[in-house]
Parts: structure tokens; C-alpha cells; sequence
């Protein structure tokens, strides 16, 4: 099942491995504690435009501008199934600057 492969094989390490408590508004207004996890810093090291046009054919992702918006349109089980792919390989949207890899 890809989900958990992402969580132990993904290439590149996605999260810190601190669980912290996290404040959230409830719908009723109360504040709720969970346990979440937070993004590693450097998943800022990335290049999703470069990695679309190098990596995934324009039949299933293509890049968009409407009004000076970018957008990606795309078929997203095909896409989805492109990245699984390519993520085996250890092609992912990161870049050279995100070296930590998942252990």
C-alpha cells in the first residue's frame, strides 16, 4: 500500500521526529490538545514546477496561469502513481538542499 510506504521508505525525511501538542479551535469554540507532528525544515528546499516539466508527461500534469496564478491541472491517479514511481527511484519534488533521508 503506498501510504505506508511513504512513511518508512519516502527518500527524503519529511518530518521531525518530535511529536508536539498542537492548540486547535473545535467547531463547538473549545480548545483542543492533540499530538501532531511538524514538517522538517528542509522540505523548503524544493522545485515543483522544475520536477513536473522534467519528470511527469504533460498528458498527466500540466502547469497553468490564470490572472498570474500558477496551477497545476492533473489526473491525479495517474499522477499520484507517476510520483510513487519516481520516489522509489529516489526522485522526489526535493532538491539537493534536503539531504536528511529518511532512516
Amino acid at each position: 500500500m503506498p501510504g505506508r510506504w511513504f512513511k518508512k521508505k519516502f527518500p527524503i525525511k519529511t518530518r521531525l521526529d518530535k511529536i508536539f501538542d498542537a492548540s486547535i479551535l473545535v467547531k463547538d469554540g473549545s480548545i483542543k490538545i492533540i499530538k501532531t507532528l511538524a514538517a522538517h525544515p528542509q522540505i523548503r528546499n524544493q522545485d515543483i514546477p522544475g520536477f513536473m516539466d522534467r519528470y511527469i508527461p504533460k498528458s498527466v500534469c500540466k502547469n497553468i496561469a490564470i490572472r498570474g496564478n500558477r496551477f497545476f491541472v492533473a489526473h491525479t491517479k495517474e499522477l499520484f502513481d507517476d510520483m510513487i514511481a519516481l520516489a522509489k527511484k529516489g526522485v522526489t519534488i526535493y532538491t539537493s538542499g534536503a539531504r536528511l533521508k529518511n532512516d
